[in-house]
């Protein structure tokens, strides 16, 4: 079994940590979550059912990252999601800034993160894909 660097497994754990506790508050207390940029989001069923979906997928990807740290096997697979999520995320709240306006301060700083999040697993993965055409 190889050993992973452990930037890499500090990377996963902080990536993984943060899709957790983002899904889990989607999840469990979405009003809280929403309420933290301005938006309440009532008691409609129909929306709350919007919101946990994605909160439950988000909760579970963050689960399959973290496992990664035990099961290295796993990890490109991990770092692949993460660099999904956080740059889709990134890309989807890009997107609604310019189609909608800029939305809370606090929704920016999200966004930069996502981004850069999300740049960071793209450059691993590729970094691991040369590094594993040289080694051939």
């Amino acid at each position: 079994m190889k050993k992973k660097p452990i930037a890499e497994s500090a990377f996963l754990l902080v990536a993984g940590a943060m899709i957790v506790g983002a899904g889990g508050t989607m999840l469990f207390a979405p009003d809280v979550l929403h309420a933290k940029n301005g938006v309440d989001i009532g008691t409609n069923p129909n929306l709350l059912s919007e919101i946990r979906a994605p909160g439950a997928f988000l909760l579970f990807s963050g689960l399959f990252v973290l496992a990664t740290l035990k099961i290295s096997r796993w990890r490109n697979y991990a770092t692949a999601l993460t660099a999904l999520i956080y740059t889709s995320f990134g890309v989807g709240r890009v997107w609604s800034l310019l189609i909608d306006g800029a939305p809370v301060a606090g929704l920016l700083v999200v966004t930069l993160l996502e981004l850069s999040v999300g740049i960071i697993a793209l450059v691993s993965l590729s970094l691991r894909t040369e590094a594993r055409q040289v080694s051939l």
